[in-house]
């Protein structure tokens, strides 16, 4: 299945949409920073229309923060939408128009992720319509038309459906992202597609600059990427089964798109809990390759948020968790593990979210290195945040270069209008006074 976020409200619906033709550059329909529900740690956003949702972050070296996901105009039009926030949590109003770059392709446009490239230019990975999208900015929130087709790279696929879930440019300049496609079978195929960094197609990579695959249950993807120091290629999702069961998949490739066969099983790890139904949603490596993935589980009456980790070559690491996993069910029934980072200590840090007496509660755990709770963070190891009425979650989670925990998601009200969020915490779990201070 295609798992999107929790409770995204993406407007349209997916397999049932119109075709739509690439666009310009948005002039922008957006409003300024919501300061009215301000809190000192806390940065909101609210556009003209209901929905809003910030699917990523990063930060770059001078602790400028840039964000993507979607936003909605006066007509609730879906735009993808890219922030630029200064180091203090303010929208820094030299960027795009006020603070935001905005593209419409004509119907719905989403940025799942983003990263910044050496020369300072930030790449997001989406997608627009039925298609597959790159959009590649100046670092003053201008389209680059020196990339792809001014500014913008598009994949359909033989079955003209792609979405992008993942992007990471590899030590050679060259732009790796990930997803998923419908295959001319309209099967759902895990698919890596490799560009130039002009926004050409590699076509030494794979097929034709593509790499797909597909499980026996023909319902495969990807919803996060990363590289080693050698360029391999892991991506981290789910694939189905024959029996139709949600399985967590962890798959790496050479730099030039073939299987390593040395991890796991032909160059792909599987993982089914007790519930059947499981998925990797983030992907990190520490410094001697081993890998994390985070994610969900289901157990027989509840969600749980899990992290596993492997070894470089794909063996379940037994010194972490029990039998290289970790789970956290907490007080409610639906735990989600949407983002993870690790710090220089080997600390892990997770975000998502967890609901505790019907409420949904954005949640940053804390973890050592053996996969163990660090209870000196936060509270017992997690804090949490969320306001009465309100349904708070956080997809994607950084560690900013003086340790403190940026964390981004959307924050749902009673009125079904969404908000997008950042969070900015201490090294010690305390919200960060000095993120737009009030």
């Amino acid at each position: 299945m295609i798992r999107l976020k929790p409770f995204i409200m993406i407007i349209t619906v997916l397999f049932l949409l119109p075709g739509c033709t690439v666009g310009s550059k948005s002039s922008g329909d957006a409003s300024a920073q919501d300061t009215t529900y301000g809190n000192s740690g806390i940065v909101r956003y609210a556009g003209k229309g209901y929905y809003d949702q910030s699917l990523s972050l990063i930060s770059n070296s001078s602790g400028q923060i840039f964000a993507t996901g979607y936003t909605t105009d006066s007509g609730n039009t879906q735009l993808m939408a890219l922030w630029k926030y200064t180091s203090d949590g303010v929208l820094d109003t030299t960027f795009g128009n006020s603070g935001v770059a905005t593209y419409s392709g004509g119907s719905y446009d989403v940025g799942n992720r983003a990263i910044i490239d050496s020369s300072g230019r930030i790449l997001v990975v989406g997608y627009s319509g039925l298609n597959m999208a790159i959009w590649r900015y100046t670092s003053g929130g201008v389209l680059d038309s020196t990339f792809g087709n001014s500014g913008i790279v598009t994949y359909s696929g033989d079955g003209n459906l792609a979405r992008g879930n993942g992007i990471i440019v590899n030590s050679s300049g060259y732009i790796i992202a990930s997803g998923f496609s419908l295959n001319s079978d309209k099967h759902i195929v895990m698919t890596i597609w490799k560009y130039t960094s002009a926004g050409t197609a590699a076509s030494s990579f794979g097929t034709g600059s593509v790499v797909s695959y597909s499980g026996t249950g023909n319902n495969d993807c990807s919803n996060a990427i990363t590289l080693d120091s050698s360029n391999n290629i892991y991506v981290a999702g789910y694939s189905v089964n024959a029996k139709k069961q949600n399985m967590m998949a962890v798959w790496k490739y050479t730099s030039a798109g073939g299987a390593d066969s040395s991890f796991g099983t032909g160059g792909v790890v599987l993982y089914s809990g007790t519930g059947n139904n499981d998925c990797s949603t983030a992907i990190t490596l520490d410094s001697s390759n081993n890998v994390y993935v985070a994610g969900y589980s289901y157990s027989s009456d509840s969600q749980m948020m899990v992290i596993r980790k492997y070894t470089s070559g794909g063996i379940p690491d037994s010194s972490f968790g029990t039998g290289g996993t970790v789970n956290y069910t907490g007080s409610g029934v639906i735990n989600y593990g949407s983002g993870i980072s690790i710090d220089g200590s080997g600390n892990i840090f997770v975000t998502g979210s967890a609901d505790s007496d019907s409420l949904q509660q954005m949640t940053i755990w804390k973890y050592n290195s053996n996969g163990s709770t660090d209870t000196s963070f936060g509270s017992g190891g997690l804090v949490t945040y969320y306001v009465s009425d309100y349904y708070d979650h956080s997809n994607d989670i950084v560690l900013d270069n003086s340790g403190r925990i940026l964390v981004t998601g959307y924050r749902l009200n009673s009125e079904k209008k969404t908000m997008m969020v950042l969070w900015r915490y201490n090294s010690n779990g305390t919200l960060d006074s000095t993120f737009n201070p009030l």
